[in-house]
């Protein structure tokens, strides 16, 4: 897999992390899109989903983290 495609899942579960800034509903919209979206792909094309899951789990907790800091700092 490209590495344009490991960012991207990256990228996915750092915005559905911070997408609670917004309302709390969309990270779970976001989560589960994903989920849906990689079960289908591997259910057709024989795809790796654990890998892909692992890359947007590390974009999740990195907005995690982000969201802790940012609670930290401002109170």
């Amino acid at each position: 897999m490209g590495k344009i495609h490991t960012l991207a899942h990256i990228l996915s579960g750092l915005l559905t992390a911070l997408s609670t800034l917004v309302h709390p509903v969309l990270s779970v919209l976001g989560f589960t899109v994903f989920f849906v979206y990689e079960a289908t792909e591997r259910k057709v094309l024989g795809d790796q989903m654990f890998v892909e899951m692992r890359e947007f789990g590390y974009g999740f907790f990195t907005g995690i983290i982000i969201l802790i800091m940012m609670k930290l700092l401002t109170g």
